[in-house]
């Protein structure tokens, strides 16, 4: 992505996450994926709008295109699951690790502190299957879990899988600023 894009979203992305504050971006993140999963197929016409703005930014569209395919079928076909559960510990959580992003420009997985996923959730929660997923520079809760589902680049499609699963049961996220994509979203799952 060149860096007059980049810089366009970002701004698009902060104006945004100004107008809707973190916490309601955080309720409405919840709502969205419970409502996925107790409806998977009403989500596609987001998906189309995704791809719409995702796709010219893609570094590669072949995989994009693949990845895309895959998560209209699978919603198509996914039997409706379980809601999650919100964990105020998985909520302390993912704070932690969104606003540590936010504060030091990072992205992935690991803290600043060198801390990873089971560490930060070992802080609030003795769960013992854990998962995370993150992703940068949405706007719109729906574009953010729209990230999530189509996961391109990501192997295994982690993030999507998260956001379906049937092992994990509870759900802490947070929603929040970060210097270089606008945005940082940060989930936690456990059972």
């Amino acid at each position: 992505m060149n860096r007059r894009v980049r810089t366009i979203l970002c701004v698009f992305a902060f104006i945004a996450a100004s107008l809707i504050g973190h916490a309601q971006q955080d309720s409405a993140l919840v709502a969205l994926i419970n409502a996925v999963r107790a409806n998977p197929a009403s989500f596609l016409p987001s998906l189309e709008q995704y791809k719409t703005t995702a796709r010219p930014l893609a570094r590669n569209k072949k995989e994009f295109d693949k990845a895309y395919a895959e998560i209209v079928a699978r919603l198509r076909q996914q039997a409706p699951l379980p809601p999650y559960h919100v964990d105020e510990g998985l909520m302390k959580a993912a704070w932690d690790h969104c606003t540590d992003c936010e504060r030091h420009g990072l992205v992935g997985h690991f803290g600043s502190d060198k801390s990873d996923p089971g560490v930060r959730m070992h802080r609030y929660t003795s769960y013992t299957t854990m998962g995370e997923s993150c992703t940068y520079g949405h706007a719109t809760p729906a574009m953010m879990l729209a990230a999530f589902l189509v996961d391109e680049g990501t192997p295994g499609r982690g993030h999507r899988e998260n956001m379906l699963s049937t092992t994990y049961t509870q759900i802490g996220l947070h929603v929040c600023g970060h210097p270089r994509y606008g945005t940082s979203v940060v989930i936690d799952h456990a059972r």
